[in-house]
């Protein structure tokens, strides 16, 4: 079942994360990305290979000053209008 709504750990992980192979990595702030070895490098130095990467930067959408941030097909992700916006997007595209 596809649900995020489960009970918590400690370390506020539910069933979803383990069942899906997330892996959640709080508290080590992201310093560099490297898109081409796929790889995070966190502020304590540590190295993470991803697939997939998601970054949830707080309750508003925050877009780094990046070259290319405006471009058409760059979206912010946070509410229901958001995701509705990205996938008429992608219909035209």
């Amino acid at each position: 079942t596809l649900s995020m709504t489960g009970d918590f750990d400690e370390s506020g992980r539910t069933a979803w994360y383990d069942e899906n192979n997330v892996e959640l990595l709080l508290n080590d702030k992201a310093v560099s990305i490297d898109t081409a070895s796929k790889t995070i490098t966190g502020a304590s130095g540590n190295l993470v290979p991803y697939d997939t990467a998601v970054l949830a930067t707080g309750s508003y959408p925050f877009v780094p000053p990046i070259p290319g941030r405006n471009r058409p097909g760059v979206f912010v992700y946070r509410t229901i209008e958001d995701l509705e916006a990205m996938l008429a997007y992608v219909k035209e595209h």
